[in-house]
């Protein structure tokens, strides 16, 4: 029982450092002049019904109604008005910031889990697993071009690759990324095994098992 009630409060001081650690990003004003996708966009708060922190946090929810519920549901709740804003103007609004943010956002949190030794490992070493599905995504010609696209005999369908390496001892997602529909697998893997090895300095040599 004691070690349940330990376990409680481990999982909640790990939940609620990660939320600060998301807080203090998105309140730095350095850290929305690097993620904005134009210089002049965020300039002007005041004649803006989502900021730069209220399309993040509104991106960070997970939404489980339609968009405009949610976004009448957000304007309620969070900013206490009832003048919410349209589907379409949200969708314009996002695009200002770049998916940059949520990496940045992503990694602080997984440089702070990794900062000391106080996570689990596998006979000293760090167990990961690493995967990849294909995605079907909207089918248009922007995104074919992007990520291209699997055949058929009279149509063409927008696909992406995503791949992700996973911390099966601490259960989370380390790094991810989604690529062309034509990236090998391994090519990816070994992609992201480079990212971490960069951004968390591993010491411990990496053995790998295809």
């Amino acid at each position: 029982m004691v070690y349940q009630t330990t376990m409680v409060i481990l999982m909640k001081k790990t939940f609620l450092e990660a939320i600060r650690i998301t807080e203090q990003l998105i309140n730095d004003i350095m850290f929305m002049l690097e993620t904005r996708t134009k210089p002049n966009y965020f300039t002007r708060p005041t004649n803006c019904k989502m900021d730069f922190k209220s399309l993040i946090l509104f991106q960070l929810n997970f939404v489980r109604k339609t968009l405009q519920l949610e976004l009448d549901s957000f304007f309620k709740i969070i900013k206490g008005v009832e003048n919410s804003i349209t589907k379409q103007g949200y969708s314009e609004a996002r695009q200002k910031i770049s998916p940059d943010a949520f990496i940045k956002m992503a990694d602080a949190i997984i440089t702070w889990y990794y900062g000391d030794n106080d996570f689990k490992t596998f006979k000293g070493y760090r167990l990961s697993a690493i995967d990849a599905s294909v995605l079907e995504i909207t089918n248009s010609e922007r995104l074919r071009n992007a990520f291209w696209y699997s055949e058929g005999k009279t149509v063409k369908l927008a696909r992406a690759k995503a791949s992700g390496i996973y911390d099966i001892e601490n259960d989370m997602m380390i790094t991810s990324k989604i690529t062309r529909y034509t990236t090998g697998e391994r090519d990816i893997a070994i992609e992201l095994i480079e990212k971490l090895k960069k951004s968390m300095r591993l010491g411990n040599p990496i053995r790998l098992s295809w």
